[in-house]
């Protein structure tokens, strides 16, 4: 048997025509399915970029919280600064005792005020005739 197409019986032709079919559709299946990996293989390259951008972030967040830490320098120094604020706090019950005698003291002059304009009433009263 030669490979000449005029020679071969019908039933090879048919037989040829499916196999080739038969190749065509399999190296499409299989382009079909590279192109299905290649476009898988390119997500999870952008997947891969979006997450290492995103880690990159968070370590410059994390760098910046740790180079933003107080030192124990500036701790003590608060600390200090709170003590002293603390004496320096005036108390409710130290407000309301400093009201009472603010009270205290306006009673006595409102009182002085008063004798002290009554007794000038009376003396004009009784100068005046």
């Amino acid at each position: 048997m030669s490979d000449d197409p005029e020679r071969m019986p019908p039933s090879v032709e048919v037989a040829l025509a499916r196999l080739q079919g038969s190749i065509d559709k399999g190296f499409a299946d299989v382009q079909g399915q590279l192109g299905l990996l290649l476009q898988r293989a390119d997500q999870q390259d952008k997947r891969a970029d979006s997450h290492a951008s995103t880690i990159a972030e968070h370590d410059e967040r994390l760098r910046e919280v740790e180079t933003s830490r107080p030192t124990r320098a500036d701790l003590d120094a608060v600390q200090t600064r709170l003590g002293e604020l603390r004496e320096d706090v005036v108390t409710q019950d130290q407000l309301a005792g400093q009201r009472r005698q603010v009270l205290g003291w306006t009673s006595v002059i409102v009182t002085l005020v008063g004798i002290l304009t009554g007794a000038g009433v009376s003396l004009l009263v009784a100068i005046l005739p």
